[in-house]
Formats: C-alpha cells, structure tokens, sequence
C-alpha cells in the first residue's frame, strides 16, 4: 500500500535487551571480572543493527565496555572469532543471530589447540542451538516465536511477535516445548 509494506517480525530491541538483561542477571556484581565480546551478524540488516545497539546501551548503563565486537557472516565470521578469542579472549560471548550462534558453537566444539572457553548467550531457534542449550553450551538462549510469525504474517498491517528467554531450567516447560518444538493438528 503506497511504498509501504507490512513486516512481522520479532521485537528486535527487546532480543538485544532481552540478552544483555540476562548476562546482568547471571553474573551481578561479578560481571566487572569478565570481558565480553559480542557476534553481531550483518549490520547491513536493521534488525541486527537494532539487536547490537539495544545490548551495547543497557551494557553501558552499567558501565560495560565490550572486549570486540565482530559483524559478517559465514567463513570470515568464524575466522575472526578464531583470531579475536586468541589474541583477546572473552568470558562471555554474546549472539545476535541464530547463525552466529551457530558459529560460536561450532568454535566450542572444535577439536583444536586454540580453542578459548566463554558462555554463550544467544539468539537462535534451529535444532542445534537448542540441542546445545540442553546440553549446557548455550548458557541462555532468546527464541523469537517463529511459528506465530507464519500465521501473523498473512494479515495485511505490520505485527510484533514475542520472543522467550530460554534456559536450561526452562527448556522443558510446557510452554516452551509449544514454541520450539511446534506441532500442527
């Protein structure tokens, strides 16, 4: 309608909010000792770009300078992380997409001399993110309510849909089994 297209999408700022919120709560006072870097996607795509500023802003309000933060995708992401957690590595390795946190995964799970442990706190909804938070490499997961996007998504206006903080406690709850695991009857 007259250069105007209707978008359903997460709340972009609230997952950047929604992940910095929970690495404050996780770590409190305590959060001075840890350096934090950050995977923040494409920053050509507003929605990363919303996601990156919304974590850097509640980080500042408490003061918190992230070590690095790296954009890009595929290869060279993964490259720059390998290089980045030699030369200055991170306790806590905040994730802005499914994909990078794909990506910070995959560096934990290679079998190599360089690998540098930190905490992931991410987006991501695949199967393997949510295999891997089960077994304790995600610490904290955000999932955007993906099978609510397709069903608001043939309405005309433009929508928000909700998004959970998932983590190992709650992964199995009821609620949650509904959204990552949806099946239709």
């Amino acid at each position: 309608s007259e250069g105007v297209y209707s978008v359903t999408a997460p709340d972009n700022l609230w997952i950047g909010e929604a992940l910095a919120q929970t690495v404050l709560q996780d770590y409190g006072d305590s959060l001075s000792e840890k350096k934090i870097g950050i995977l923040s996607g494409n920053q050509n795509q507003l929605s990363m770009q919303q996601r990156l500023g919304s974590v850097k802003k509640l980080l500042e309000d408490e003061n918190i300078e992230p070590v690095w933060i790296l954009s890009g995708q595929g290869e060279n992401l993964s490259s720059e992380l390998v290089t980045k957690q030699a030369d200055e590595p991170v306790d806590i390795l905040i994730t802005l997409g499914n994909a990078e946190t794909e990506t910070a995964v995959d560096y934990l799970q290679a079998d190599t001399s360089y690998k540098r442990q930190f905490m992931i706190y991410g987006e991501g909804c695949s199967d393997k993110t949510v295999y891997y938070l089960d077994k304790g490499i995600i610490k904290s997961l955000v999932v955007p309510n993906e099978f609510n996007m397709g069903y608001q998504s043939v309405h005309a206006e433009s929508t928000t849909v909700d998004s959970l903080v998932i983590n190992r406690q709650n992964l199995y709850d009821e609620e949650n089994q509904k959204t990552l695991f949806p099946i239709v009857q």
